[in-house]
């Protein structure tokens, strides 16, 4: 599965969730860094990046506009502004609560070494999601949601 599919089974799994945001966002050039593409036993703990409030705007979607093709609309207009579109953490629920779902940002070389050590690394977390290759690096997002609290911690750990 690709990213805008991911994204919407993830809505589709959790009826709970009443909205999403995305952010675009403008990608930074160099993507995995020198340094880690000279490293290839770099510890996987070294490869997760975290950005927050990355983008430039938010897109707030209805959980029915979570579909592959809107995804895949949002995504193809903000490449013609040479722009990318990040799904955040944050959910809004049908009870206006507000949660989070886990996700991981590897900053590393794909390779099968390297998608060893993450897949190795969540599940030593006891995650249950799936990991995805963006072509430069790879992402990680977790099937469950998590109050603030506890994803704090998940994100400490």
């Amino acid at each position: 599965m690709e990213e805008p599919e991911v994204v919407a089974e993830l809505v589709a799994i959790h009826p709970e969730i009443e909205f999403v945001k995305l952010q675009e966002y403008t990608p930074h050039a160099l993507g995995v860094t020198e340094q880690i593409r000279k490293e290839p036993e770099i510890s996987v703990k070294n490869m997760i990046r975290h950005h927050p409030d990355a983008g430039e705007y938010a897109i707030r979607l209805k959980r029915t506009d979570v579909t592959p093709e809107k995804l895949r609309e949002l995504i193809t207009k903000a490449l013609t502004r040479g722009k990318a579109i990040v799904l955040c953490s944050k959910v809004e629920t049908i009870e206006d609560e507000v949660l989070h779902i886990p996700m991981l940002d590897f900053e590393c070389s794909v390779s099968t070494q390297n998608l060893s050590k993450i897949r190795d690394f969540i599940k030593e977390l006891g995650e249950k999601g799936t990991i995805l290759e963006s072509g430069r690096s790879y992402h990680y997002y977790s099937f469950n949601l998590l109050s603030r609290e506890k994803w704090k911690k998940f994100m400490y750990r």
